[in-house]
């Protein structure tokens, strides 16, 4: 490859990384250090052929050459594949080409093992590595074992040969590998390293390449079709590409196991024979091994645990419900391990995906499924087509007819991964909810911890008491709240009336927004839906422990459960609120403002530690609550109550709001905003004659306790109320 073509190459790539939009990540390079090396990878789109090659050259500055289809060879296409040194399939000197590039160390190699794109992602037979193509079902190639086996014999006999002055094998060598001198053989061993490419999302569907290429060749053969609609949606909307190199092999290994079994052979058999034999059976042993690693190491993503979970269920009919929850534990499962190669898909807070709400990345896999027609929905369960799952396809379109199949086939090779997600597919469903419930009181544990080592010194932070989440189980079947606190506050400012509402036979689970219960720099690095999320976790734990849950929440925390009933909305009994603002204008302090607009200033002067403002403030509970605040948390405040005010009239199940008449930092009229935009037609407002924002403890809060009690206790009773409020509001 000359200098010239390579920057013609990264003009073209130039131009491609502007069109398309796959975001492609690379990893495990690093570790591949400078030596002849052949990249042996799976095989699944066309792009392959021309990103890897680039993508190892942008990253190491190595000139890398590898194969192409034959027919791919003629007029200016032809000439632009040998000039950036691809050698088509069909080249007599193509063996000896490879052997001497990665004998002499001239260039890298890489060979895709399988010899096609494998549409289908069936690699796999009676637990053996087998290839399912339309020539039939066998092992992937053995070329690429072969060829990195003889560049490494072939540097030993000629290094032999050197030494023992055979100058007529010293020719060969010379003239049949094209190497000049023995100066020109590297020093160093020869490498395999395995490849694997991984992509997320797998859509078939029409897209602007395809259209295109339609456009202007009109009607075209299916193959090619179904080719432009896979790829284009590949490269041209967004999804990822992640290029991983294993562990390098070193061929030595192997080659010195040849030598050692050659000369066991030789007195036995005709020497031709027995190294073809000995060749052979090595060469299928070295591409079995790294075959293995090459499938072994995709990265596992939600589409791969969805699609293959449908395949291990039992059953026919699945609670949509207990999916996710299944979902869910082999995710936490896999990162609790540490050993397996997680998208971010899994690696992101997967608690909407059972905490009621809607998780994207599963609606969508979900929804392609039900428009294949592979599951349907029958009153929230799933009712699997297992013959349709199943169902023989063609191998050049089962991606476009039955991309579920071949997403769980891509996932089959990691035999534990698919036992773990069987275990949890076909839980039991009472056990499953006890072990979600389980998990996600441990993982909200777990972060506090986190956040406490990370903030807390050892003589500065709130006691552990303090900001610990915590749950009142008063029992599987009853009535659970959702209790969450205050901005700058924590879980045991709640406390109180957790217990007593625990003591009246409610489970109570107190979550602790992130951020809260630390110290104040805690809330410069979580957003709103950090908030959100861990009231979710707490909704989460009591959904699968109770019959009912009511959602609820004083001052900030009204807000987020607010948040929380509008977009969890069927599965949501009742909802109370204690002063909650729903605006900074109903935020009494003028200090919000100031930082409100102080952050709106830094953020046209695009100044980047903003969030290293924060201004004092005395708090009506010292102990419990923090003494200052940052910019962020205000920034954040204002984003979850425009979420809010932006839903809450989606709200779908009976409210109470609660305010207090002087409320000093939230003006009540926040309260009359909530109740008009709540069209459900059960909703009633409280008022409590007070001056006080914390109403909930101390002086006057028994009366706040026995009305939340009564209006949980309806709830749980099913005893509905009339829309009230009072005349003089």
């Amino acid at each position: 490859m000359t200098d010239l073509t390579i920057k013609t190459v990264e003009k073209i790539m130039g131009v491609l990384e502007r069109l398309v939009k796959v975001k492609i990540t690379v990893d495990g390079l690093q570790q591949i250090e400078s030596r002849p090396t052949l990249f042996v990878i799976n095989h699944f789109t066309r792009a392959e052929t021309l990103i890897v090659p680039y993508v190892i050259y942008k990253h190491t500055s190595d000139k890398v050459r590898s194969l192409a289809d034959y027919r791919l060879f003629h007029g200016r296409l032809g000439k632009f594949l040998r000039n950036v040194g691809v050698v088509s399939t069909k080249s007599v000197v193509r063996d000896r080409t490879i052997i001497g590039d990665l004998m002499t160390g001239r260039s890298n190699w890489i060979i895709y093992p399988e010899g096609l794109m494998i549409k289908n992602k069936k690699v796999l037979n009676k637990k053996k590595i087998a290839l399912s193509t339309p020539s039939g079902i066998g092992p992937p190639h053995t070329g690429a074992a072969l060829l990195a086996l003889k560049s490494e014999i072939y540097k030993k006999q000629y290094l032999a040969a050197v030494k023992s002055g055979d100058e007529e094998k010293i020719r060969w060598f010379k003239r049949w590998l094209n190497i000049s001198d023995i100066e020109e053989l590297s020093p160093k061993n020869i490498a395999i390293v395995p490849v694997t490419i991984s992509y997320y999302p797998l859509r078939p569907g029409p897209n602007i390449l395809k259209n295109l290429v339609a456009t202007v060749f009109g009607n075209l053969p299916v193959r090619v079709q179904e080719e432009l609609e896979i790829e284009g949606n590949l490269m041209l909307k967004k999804s990822d590409m992640n290029i991983h190199f294993g562990t390098p092999i070193d061929v030595e290994r192997f080659a010195a196991v040849y030598s050692v079994a050659n000369a066991c052979l030789k007195p036995l058999v005709n020497s031709a024979t027995g190294t073809n034999v000995v060749l052979k059976r090595i060469g299928s042993n070295f591409t079995s091994k790294f075959m293995h690693q090459v499938y072994n190491n995709i990265e596992i993503n939600i589409d791969h645990l969805f699609c293959a979970g449908l395949c291990m269920s039992k059953h026919q009919v699945i609670s949509r419900e207990d999916f996710h929850r299944a979902l869910f534990l082999t995710a936490c499962r896999l990162r609790a391990d540490g050993s397996y190669r997680l998208h971010r898909s899994l690696l992101d807070d997967l608690i909407e995906l059972i905490g009621g709400d809607k998780h994207q990345p599963t609606e969508e896999i979900q929804n392609l499924a039900y428009n294949l027609r592979i599951i349907d929905n029958v009153n929230g369960q799933f009712a699997v087509n297992k013959a349709r799952l199943d169902a023989p396809y063609n191998f050049h379109l089962i991606r476009k007819e039955n991309p579920i199949k071949v997403i769980a086939n891509e996932l089959e090779p990691l035999s534990d991964v698919m036992k773990i997600l069987g275990q949890f597919v076909n839980m039991r469903a009472a056990k499953l909810r006890s072990k979600v419930a389980e998990v996600v009181t441990k993982i909200d544990l777990d972060l506090y911890r986190r956040d406490r080592e990370a903030y807390c010194t050892a003589t500065i932070c709130k006691p552990l008491s303090i900001g610990s989440p915590f749950f009142l189980n008063a029992g599987r079947g009853s009535t659970g709240i959702v209790l969450a606190h205050g901005l700058l506050s924590a879980p045991a400012e709640v406390r109180p009336l957790a217990d007593f509402l625990y003591s009246c036979g409610f489970s109570v689970y107190g979550p602790r927004l992130r951020g809260h219960g630390t110290l104040p720099s805690n809330l410069n690095d979580v957003t709103w839906q950090s908030w959100y999320h861990s009231f979710l976790r707490g909704y989460t734990v009591v959904r699968n422990y109770c019959d009912r849950v009511v959602l609820g929440g004083f001052s900030t925390g009204g807000v987020v459960a607010l948040l929380a009933a509008s977009r969890i909305r069927t599965n949501v009994d009742g909802v109370f609120v204690i002063n909650p603002p729903i605006d900074l204008g109903s935020v009494g302090a003028r200090k919000f403002y100031a930082m409100a607009s102080w952050n709106s200033l830094l953020s046209k002067l695009k100044i980047r530690d903003k969030n290293q403002f924060y201004i004092e403030h005395s708090p009506e509970y010292p102990d419990i609550n923090y003494d200052r605040i940052y910019l962020n948390a205000v920034s954040e405040l204002k984003k979850l109550m425009k979420g809010a005010r932006r839903l809450i009239a989606k709200v779908e199940a009976p409210t109470l709001i609660i305010h207090s008449t002087g409320d000093k930092s939230v003006d009540p009229e926040s309260s009359m905003q909530i109740y008009a935009n709540i069209t459900h037609q059960n909703k009633c407002i409280e008022v409590i004659d007070s001056d006080r924002h914390v109403i909930i403890r101390d002086q006057g809060s028994d009366r706040v306790f026995n009305i939340v009690a009564q209006f949980a206790d309806r709830i749980h009773q099913g005893i509905l109320f009339d829309s009230t409020v009072p005349a003089s509001n």
